[in-house]
């Protein structure tokens, strides 16, 4: 979600309100039986009971058209959310451990090939609200 961008340069009150919008957001674009868990800090997990992996893409193909059309807000900053999905016993002798370590790996598969762009959309509009260049790049790691 790019959450440090914000806290480090508008403070953590907008970086919680980004972290309220995307919860906001998950749980409007999903159907009433699946579950929005915040799985700590900017990471999410849906639990879609009895969900097909075609029920799944869609859903996906879903929340991404959500996302795209919450980022057409200029007033908020720009919301990503990478997704990763996985589903039980897609695999032999399939475990919850193996459900989400699928789906983890494949979030950050994700994550990796959108993180230039969306770095890059980010900085575009802290810039924009900032009236002042910056730069992501974080020195504390």
């Amino acid at each position: 979600m790019l959450n440090p961008g914000i806290n480090d340069h508008l403070g953590h009150q907008e970086g919680d309100e980004l972290l309220k919008d995307a919860a906001q957001l998950l749980q409007t674009s999903i159907q009433r039986r699946h579950i929005v868990i915040r799985a700590g800090g900017d990471e999410f997990m849906v639990v879609m009971p009895r969900c097909s992996d075609v029920q799944c893409s869609l859903l996906i193909k879903t929340m991404e058209a959500f996302m795209e059309q919450s980022r057409c807000v200029q007033s908020k900053p720009p919301l990503f959310i990478e997704l990763g999905a996985a589903v039980l016993m897609e695999v032999p002798n399939d475990s919850f451990a193996q459900l989400m370590d699928r789906a983890d790996q494949r979030m950050q598969q994700v994550k990796q090939k959108n993180r230039p762009e969306h770095q890059r959309q980010l900085k575009e509009w802290l810039e924009r609200r900032l009236g002042r260049s910056i730069s992501l790049h974080d020195d504390r790691l």
